[in-house]
């Protein structure tokens, strides 16, 4: 995979945190977004793993993992990427999908932060790939003593404690001798957590670089996201276990760096101590097949256990959806009957009233029935008495008398 450097000044900056797994380099990254550089859009969600992130890019960590398995290799295997891949066709198709990854994940942005702990193995790759995009790449190197790492990385992905120690050297070995031409910078996990304000100090000074927001404006951002439950691991670097001496080199020039400054002349030990990894490396193949067998069977377990989660998740939900569902009919219930209560009650009352009425309809027929019997009455008394003066007055003498003048006073008016 050649490339030809870009004619004019890269006017995008990519800080690549470079460190083995589980050796801090989420919080890291996640400090450098803190000052303002930009992360991945496709962020990798959190996990009990890393509660509060990756701060790395889906899209990066599925390509690199296809990238190794192109190669025959995978992120936990001991031996290097091959420089013939690298000129291989499929390299050149691989960097043309890296700068669409970098176009999704970045877009315009001017200074950003790249972490996967697999680009440890493939900085060539990952170097003509931001130079095509337009990035200038710079690294953060930061590390963590072997055996923490080993314990974290047995307790996370099943590996033993001997293979542990050995990827740990691959990834840091790889990573170093690949960026020595590049801005860079040492620093530690321990460091960060200590005096993380001093660690900026030296990431800043030795990059060169503006941050979009300075300390004073994220300080307390940073101050609140470095808590001290991001480590999971004792940091005493042995646990009690002296280190190989091969590690132990290796640890004591990065711990140096980290605290001094890089020292060039300590590259040659470096390369001598890659080149033994190198020729060893094939030995371990049987710890590798058996570190691979471990994490099958523990993925086996796992996507069992994640199984019965599920399955025990479902049960509860639908446990819930009864019990919600069985609350919500009592509701219904409770609200119905004391719709009927009250309609009964209602229905009480009408037939009260109605039977009240009933009777008071009762009263007045017969109160009617006695007005009309008693008004009968007296209508029939003042027609007797009205008969019985009519009758008087007709057999009364002044009536006889007056006859002969009532007969003249009609013939009177006919002749009229």
């Amino acid at each position: 995979m050649t490339d030809t450097p870009p004619s004019t000044p890269l006017a995008r900056t990519a800080v690549i945190v470079l460190g083995m797994h589980r050796s801090g380099t989420s919080a890291l990254a996640g400090v450098l977004g803190q000052l303002g550089a930009a992360l991945p859009r496709d962020l990798m969600g959190a996990s009990e793993m890393n509660a509060k992130g990756f701060f790395e890019s889906n899209l990066v960590m599925d390509l690199n993992d296809r990238i190794l398995a192109s190669a025959g290799l995978a992120w936990w295997d001991t031996r290097r990427l091959s420089a013939d891949w690298l000129q291989a066709p499929a390299a050149e198709t691989f960097l043309s999908e890296a700068c669409d990854v970098l176009q999704s994940d970045f877009q315009d942005a001017r200074l950003f932060v790249m972490k996967d702990p697999r680009i440890c193995r493939m900085m060539p790759f990952w170097r003509t790939a931001l130079e095509r995009f337009g990035a200038r790449p710079m690294v953060v190197h930061t590390h963590r003593p072997p055996m923490d790492v080993a314990a974290s990385l047995a307790r996370w992905a099943g590996h033993d404690t001997e293979y542990n120690l050995l990827l740990w050297l691959r990834h840091l070995l790889d990573a170093e001798a690949d960026s020595r031409d590049l801005p860079r910078v040492f620093t530690s996990y321990h460091m960060l957590l200590e005096d993380w304000e001093a660690a900026i100090a030296r990431i800043t000074g030795g990059l060169e670089i503006d941050w979009p927001r300075g300390l004073p404006e994220a300080g307390d951002d940073i101050r609140a996201f470095l808590s001290h439950d991001l480590q999971h691991f004792s940091k005493t670097g042995t646990h009690g276990v002296p280190l190989p001496a091969m590690l132990r080199t290796v640890l004591d020039i990065l711990d140096r760096w980290a605290a001094e400054g890089e020292d060039h002349k300590d590259q040659a030990v470096l390369d001598d101590l890659r080149a033994h990894l190198d020729r060893v490396s094939p030995l371990y193949d049987e710890l590798a097949m058996r570190s691979a067998l471990r994490k099958s069977e523990t993925k086996t377990l796992s996507a069992a256990l994640d199984e019965k989660t599920n399955h025990l998740a479902r049960e509860t939900t639908r446990r819930e959806h009864l019990e919600h569902l069985q609350a919500a009919l009592q509701d219904r219930y409770a609200t119905l009957q004391g719709d009927l209560d009250g309609a009964e009650a209602r229905l009480q009352d009408m037939s009260r009233r109605a039977t009240e009425a009933a009777a008071a309809a009762d009263l007045a027929r017969v109160e009617l029935e006695r007005t009309r019997l008693r008004l009968m009455a007296e209508r029939d008394a003042a027609l007797d008495l009205a008969r019985r003066r009519e009758a008087e007055f007709l057999s009364s003498t002044s009536w006889r008398v007056t006859a002969p003048l009532r007969l003249v006073s009609r013939a009177v008016r006919r002749m009229l």
